[in-house]
Formats: C-alpha cells, sequence, structure tokens
C-alpha cells in the first residue's frame, strides 16, 4: 500500500511534539516549509528612529513656513510698487503741466496735521484744457497718532477744517489699508522767473511701509524722482 504524504507548515513551538507523533505513524511525513525568528526594535532603536522622524518634519514645516512668508511678502511688495507707481503718475500728470510751485501749511493748519514735517505739502496751479485748476498735495496723519500714513490731494485753493471731511474736496491719495507714506518731502528749484535757472523742477522724496502683514514681513520703499516744468519759464 502507498503512504499517502501530507505537507504542513510547523510552528516552532509544537515542533518537538509533532515529531513524536509522526514516529507512531509510518504514513504520516511532514516538513518545514517556512521557519523563521521574528526580531523586534530595542528602545535605544526607536528613539533614534524617532529623533531622525521628528528633526526631517521639523525641517519640512520650517521650509514651508519660509516659503509661506516669502509669498506674503513678494504680495505686500508688489502691492505697495501698484500704489506707489499710481501715485507718483498722477503727481507727473498734474505738476509737469502745472506752474507757481510753492511749499505750504495750509493743509497742515487746516486739517491739523501739525505734526507732520515740514516741506510735505506742494501747492500749484496745473492748467487743464487751458484752464488753471488749483493742486495741493501733503502728508496727512489719519489715525492722528503722530505717524503719518497717507498723502492728501485737495482740488481747490483755498479750505477750511470742514473740508478736511468732504471727499469732493479733499481725497486721500494713497491706500492706508495695505500701505503707509510715511515720508513726503517736496523740495523746488528753478523758481526765479527766466532763463537764467533753467526750467522749474520738484525733487520728490517718498517712504512707505506695508500695512497688514506680520512685523517681520514689512516692507519699506525708499524712492526719489524728480518731475520739471513744461510750461515755458518765461
Amino acid at each position: 500500500m502507498k503512504k499517502s504524504k501530507v505537507k504542513m507548515t510547523i510552528q516552532n513551538s509544537k515542533l518537538t511534539y509533532i515529531k513524536s507523533i509522526a514516529k507512531r505513524y509510518p504514513n504520516f511525513d511532514f516538513c518545514i516549509l517556512h521557519f523563521e525568528f521574528k526580531k523586534g526594535f530595542t528602545l535605544l532603536e526607536m528613539l533614534i528612529s524617532l529623533s531622525i522622524f521628528s528633526v526631517i518634519i521639523m525641517m519640512a514645516a520650517g521650509i514651508m513656513i519660509s516659503v509661506q512668508n516669502a509669498r506674503e511678502k513678494v504680495g505686500t511688495v508688489l502691492l505697495m510698487q501698484d500704489n506707489i507707481r499710481f501715485t507718483l503718475e498722477l503727481f507727473s500728470r498734474e505738476i509737469r503741466t502745472g506752474a507757481l510751485y510753492q511749499t505750504t501749511t495750509k493743509g497742515r493748519t487746516a486739517c491739523g496735521a501739525a505734526r507732520v514735517p515740514l516741506n510735505s505739502e506742494l501747492s500749484f496751479t496745473h492748467w487743464n484744457q487751458g484752464f488753471p485748476q488749483p493742486r495741493t498735495y501733503f502728508l496727512y496723519d489719519t489715525d492722528n497718532n503722530g505717524a503719518p500714513d497717507t498723502i492728501m490731494r485737495v482740488k481747490q485753493g483755498s479750505f477750511s477744517a470742514s473740508d478736511c471731511s468732504n471727499p469732493s474736496i479733499v481725497t486721500p491719495f494713497t491706500d492706508t489699508d495695505n500701505m503707509a507714506v510715511e515720508r513726503l518731502r517736496f523740495d523746488l528749484f528753478g523758481q526765479t522767473p527766466g532763463a537764467s535757472d533753467g526750467q522749474p523742477w520738484v525733487r520728490i522724496i517718498l517712504r512707505a511701509r506695508s500695512r497688514g502683514v506680520k512685523t517681520q514681513l514689512q516692507s519699506v520703499l525708499n524712492i526719489q524722482t524728480t518731475m520739471s516744468q513744461r510750461l515755458r519759464d518765461l
């Protein structure tokens, strides 16, 4: 009679017991198909693995935070550049077609901007299609905390304190939510009539700081430009 063989995987804990049973039955055969010891991790290995994993996670988190901060800072700088570009464009459009430049203190007196530095206000006559239109630009403190933050634009020659709250007469020239103009200075040259000192021209110095972001993400822009009068200085 032919023996039938039975193959099975034997666990290590019952190996001796099964061998003794196999000797009793001659038609029973077995083989160990898979037999290994499984090892665990020691406490030291676990601590080292967790330390390396923690360092990698912290480095990745730091890189993500740095990238996010850089993105926010670039966004604020671009927004400031747009605001300043618009400001200088309107400055150039009206100052170049204007005349009779003079630094005044009308805005400081009427709107209560007495703490604003001198030479931060410019008055002149802007010629629009042959008609004279008075213009005044001055640095102003909207929060009344001693720190200037915006440029005000006045569309008429004389104005009082009540006109400062009238947006049809006195209007903020820059966006105070995203940018604070900390410094504005007008320097005048060539004001003597005649060709001896050239055309009248204005040097503008401006400093702006970003707003609406964390202190460490704020950006400061310093700009200096010059604008000359187009009308003949006779």
